[in-house]
This record gives structure tokens, C-alpha cells and sequence, in this order.
């Protein structure tokens, strides 16, 4: 790759909330991912993120605003997962086990 004109490599070092910033974009590569150093490849337009076994975490576009905050995530979903629910406020009365 190193003689493709326009592609560049990086290494970044994944944050306490799982995210590594580069090309002024931020992603969420998960917080298991803490401390590890990831390998970035990234051109005008995309950024792919390997891991440090070499596993292709996953290709994002690269954001073109400057001062955009958004996070792009790259954390895989559990599959099954119920969505998020309010939880039971606990003012509420709950029935006696007495």
C-alpha cells in the first residue's frame, strides 16, 4: 500500500470510552478494545480499521466537516438484544412478599 498514491496508514491507540479519532472522525470500535493500539488505512473518502490480529474491524466514511461531534460506530451489535426499556421507577409500590 505504501506505494498507492492517496492512501495513508496510522496506527491509534483506543480511548477509556472505546473510540480512536483520525481524519478528524471519530469511531467507536468498543470499549473491550481499551489500550489496544488499532492499524488504520485510510484515503479522500474512506478509513478502514484492523485489528491487532490483523481482522478487519470494519470501513467507514470519512467525515468531510470539520467541526461535526457525531461518533461513527463500528461496534457490532449483539444479535438478539432487546432494545433499551425505561426501568421501574422506584417510587412506584411494589407488591408485598410479607
Amino acid at each position: 500500500m505504501a506505494d498507492t498514491p492517496g492512501v495513508w496508514q496510522a496506527e491509534r491507540r483506543v480511548n477509556i470510552h472505546g473510540i480512536i479519532c483520525i481524519c478528524n472522525t471519530r469511531i467507536r470500535v468498543g470499549t473491550p478494545l481499551t489500550g489496544q493500539t488499532l492499524h488504520t488505512i485510510f484515503d479522500d473518502t474512506t478509513i478502514t480499521v484492523i485489528d491487532t490480529n490483523g481482522v478487519i474491524l470494519g470501513t467507514v466514511h470519512r467525515l468531510t466537516n470539520n467541526h461535526d461531534d457525531s461518533v461513527i460506530s463500528i461496534t457490532p451489535r449483539k444479535p438478539g438484544r432487546p432494545p433499551k426499556t425505561n426501568r421501574q421507577r422506584s417510587n412506584e409500590t411494589q407488591p408485598s412478599t410479607k
